[in-house]
């Protein structure tokens, strides 16, 4: 009987309170139902530009590759004019958008136009970029890959064996670019003359990539350097 009272009681307090805030309640209502909403519709907008950015890298892409399969049949005022909108619409692409795949599509294939055009600082700028900003990506492997060739044509070795490294330590569970970066690295020791290095760097390849043929290639590095 004594709890049926005290039930009572509460109940006719939260009465008592709902009827006397019901206004106030009401716009509280009010208020977390036009925040769900604005919400919604604000993930929806999201999602739109999102899909919309993501056409538009995909088309950019689509048009980088098809300036570089018909480079030989553009005059070179055509093949400088395709480049120079590319690079244009790419960097108009990375501004607006700042974050996700679209960004990071857009500044491989930034990154690839400028490679492609011989401009290797230009382009290991926006693959070091990718690296930084999107470090456990599916690109960033290639990124530093890539990074580290522009270096070795910039004959920058030391910088290019520092990106072969970065392939090799951070990358090597999963980008099957591993072992070349390895025996890149052993190469450009042999370039700097530092043969002891080169040796231990192929040692290293043939032992832990032993299948590879990067690795069948680097023991016969060793039969001639030892």
């Amino acid at each position: 009987m004594a709890e049926k009272k005290i039930e009572k009681t509460r109940l006719d307090r939260i009465t008592a309170f709902v009827s006397k805030n019901r206004i106030t309640l009401l716009i509280v209502v009010c208020i977390i139902v036009v925040g769900v909403i604005a919400f919604g519709v604000t993930i929806n907008v999201l999602n739109n530009q999102l899909d919309k950015k993501t056409a538009q890298v995909e088309q950019l892409h689509d048009d980088y590759a098809e300036w570089v399969n018909n480079t030989a049949e553009l005059s070179d005022e055509e093949h400088q004019e395709v480049y120079l909108k590319l690079k244009e619409d790419l960097s108009v692409l990375i501004d607006s958008t700042r974050t996700g795949y679209p960004e990071l599509r857009a500044l491989f294939t930034l990154a690839s136009l400028e490679k492609h055009k011989e401009n290797y600082e230009t382009a290991v700028e926006s693959f070091l970029q990718i690296i930084e900003i999107y470090p456990d990506s599916h690109l960033a492997a290639s990124s530093a890959m890539n990074a580290a060739v522009c270096y070795e044509l910039l004959d920058m070795q030391e910088k290019a064996i520092e990106n072969y490294q970065l392939v090799y330590e951070l990358y090597a569970d999963r980008s099957s670019e591993a072992p070349h970066a390895k025996f890149s690295i052993a190469r450009l020791y042999e370039v700097l003359g530092e043969t002891d290095k080169a040796i231990g760097a192929y040692r290293e390849l043939s032992t832990t990539f032993p299948t590879s043929e990067w690795a069948k290639l680097a023991v016969s590095r060793l039969i001639i350097l030892e």
